[in-house]
């Protein structure tokens, strides 16, 4: 393992808080990961094709179909509120709260 990684500088990005002894399990876990990751770096993959999907999946979306619609005038005809052309719809939009 080349670099070490710095624990309390990632806690501080993530923006949470760790204890001493946090710090030195969550280095010595993320280094193991990194170990990990180095020897997947050297299996030759040139010869696996890329996955998309683990399954073997065909596109299971139905046909695109042009059917009949409603006009414009039709359909603001049957809208509960607009304003000109333009259907009106509520605020949905909330003040943020904190946890």
């Amino acid at each position: 393992m080349k670099n070490k990684i710095d624990v309390k500088y990632v806690a501080q990005l993530a923006k949470i808080r760790l204890t001493k002894s946090q710090q030195k399990a969550l280095s010595k876990e993320l280094t193991e990961i990194l170990v990990f990751v180095e020897k997947l770096n050297e299996l030759d993959t040139s010869k696996i094709s890329a996955l998309t999907h683990v399954l073997s999946l065909g596109n299971v979306f139905r046909e695109d179909k042009v059917l009949p619609s409603l006009c414009q005038e039709e359909f603001l005809g049957i809208v509960p509120k607009r304003e000109g052309h333009f259907v009106e719809v509520p605020k949905i939009i909330e003040k943020e709260t904190r946890h």
